[in-house]
């Protein structure tokens, strides 16, 4: 059984704290909750009384220039680089397939024993080889690709 924090905040989104605290309203620069404007030597603000249409101004001039600024931040952000393990690990394999589908060999392969089976000893045909080769180009290009790939943001 879960804590009663822990079971009561399951059950809601997880920006509901952000939406019911004022964690956002302390780590303003002042603007959002007038407290730039308060002073010990100024009369308390009243509750009751419509927010000055400056301050609703100078708010939204800050939310706007915060907007535009995360935006230009996201614009310039550069993307994650390529994963160039990935694309070489691909292009060997592909590589060792392709010489494997060129040049098909006629061998014995002797799979070791694995704990409870009989080892086994397979006879690998051209045909197999160069199936196995096609099978390990296609699964390097695969890797290749998936590497050259930039993940998305989410």
């Amino acid at each position: 059984m879960l804590d009663p924090i822990t079971e009561l905040m399951s059950n809601r989104p997880l920006d509901w704290i952000r939406r019911q605290t004022t964690a956002d309203d302390l780590l303003d620069d002042g603007v959002e909750n007038f407290s730039d404007l308060r002073s010990t030597d100024a009369a308390p603000v009243e509750s009751d009384a419509p927010p000055n249409p400056v301050h609703l101004q100078v708010r939204d001039q800050t939310l706007a220039r915060d907007r535009a600024e995360r935006a230009q931040l996201e614009r310039t952000a550069s993307k994650p680089a390529l994963s160039v393990f990935g694309l070489v690990l691909g292009a060997i394999i592909a590589l060792a397939g392709l010489a494997l589908a060129l040049h098909p060999v006629d061998m014995r392969v002797h799979h070791a024993r694995a704990r409870y089976l009989r080892s086994v000893v397979e006879h690998v045909t051209p045909a197999t080889s160069r199936f196995y080769g096609i099978s390990l180009v296609v699964c390097g290009l695969a890797i290749a690709f998936y590497s050259a790939q930039r993940p998305r943001k989410q």
